[in-house]
């Protein structure tokens, strides 16, 4: 970095914070007449770091060249909740999917129902004869279709494991061009627009197998009680079923999906009208002319239309579920800016 000497700045800051007493909606027995009170309850500790970075990479008589960018990643844990109370639904889906926090855990853990698989220490013999072991393999009934279990488990985290941003302007003479991208690594949301999409065979994931070819990884046990690994393809008469089977809305471990994303958040070419003509006035000092736009494209895995939508439900905004979010929109204008 010698060559960007006095040019480039960098900040770190790290902290370690603890909310007390926080005012949570905290569920009681019914017994009381009541479901829910509100209590000043439990203890949060959030950690995290930040780190960005800006300057000027080239600066020439007529040529600027600026780049900035940030980083953040922050872990919250559940020191303790109420007295008595054992868990605390942040927020939740019908009976689908559940973000649960429990003391030693995460404000954003989701809880759902997922495949039933084998249990450990399964094993079965191949069409070779050998023994292999089949722990974790979903587990088929007797048509080849997959099986929603009935008890909850821990899915993952909603909250990503990190954020950033990149932006850079480059000005030539009186012209500057502005280009902004942010976006996250990890996090999940239970999607109920995948289960839509799939369940109905109108999601890409469904493609597969419509000519009959597609073989369902798992086991089937057998009568006397040994798993066999499958290798019958469904038919193409049975494909939509199979499907609505792998993607039942009631399964949040199929339908719990990854919004890493990064996005063009924003380019924006401005034309400043030059000082000397601007002396002219002896009142304005400076004019922009400028083109815009914002949210221009998104590079996602995401299966639904965009990886930040959240539930609203109400005036409340609910995080970790995708419930038929609407695409976000693209903006593009202009603007005329006049100083004196």
């Amino acid at each position: 970095l010698r060559m960007f000497k006095n040019r480039l700045s960098l900040d770190v800051a790290y902290y370690d914070a603890i909310t007390r007493d926080l005012i949570s909606k905290m569920p009681i027995s019914y017994a009381t007449g009541v479901g829910s009170v509100y209590v000043n309850a439990g203890s949060i500790r959030n950690r995290g770091i930040e780190v960005s970075l800006s300057g000027t990479l080239i600066k020439a008589r007529d040529f600027t060249w600026k780049l900035g960018g940030n980083w953040t990643m922050n872990k919250n844990t559940v020191l303790s909740l109420g007295e008595g109370i054992d868990s605390w639904i942040v927020a939740s889906y019908s009976t689908h999917a559940y973000m649960t926090a429990y003391a030693g855990g995460s404000l954003t853990s989701m809880y759902g129902k997922g495949y039933k698989r084998a249990p450990e220490g399964s094993v079965a013999i191949d069409a070779e004869g050998n023994m292999v072991d089949v722990s974790g393999m979903l587990l088929l009934d007797k048509q080849n279709m997959p099986q929603v279990d009935t008890e909850l488990e821990y899915l993952g985290e909603v909250a990503p494991e990190w954020r950033a941003g990149l932006n850079t302007t480059l000005k030539w003479k009186d012209l500057s061009l502005y280009v902004a991208f942010d976006g996250q690594y990890g996090g999940h949301v239970y999607s109920y627009t995948n289960w839509v999409l799939n369940y109905r065979g109108k999601g890409t994931a469904t493609l597969a197998g419509r000519d009959g070819s597609l073989v369902p990884e798992g086991v089937r046990m057998t009568d006397d009680g040994n798993y066999v690994i499958n290798t019958t393809p469904i038919s193409a008469d049975n494909i939509s079923t199979y499907y609505q089977c792998l993607y039942d809305n009631t399964n949040a471990e199929a339908n719990f999906v990854e919004t890493s994303f990064i996005k063009l958040r924003e380019v924006r070419l401005t034309y400043s009208l030059p000082k000397k003509v601007l002396a002219k006035t002896k009142v304005i000092s400076g004019v922009d002319f400028a083109v815009y736009g914002n949210n221009l494209y998104c590079w996602s895995k995401f299966p639904g239309w965009d990886p930040e939508g959240v539930s609203i439900r109400g005036s409340s905004v609910v995080p970790g579920f995708d419930i038929l979010q609407m695409p976000s929109s693209a903006q593009f204008g202009c603007s005329v800016s006049i100083k004196f």
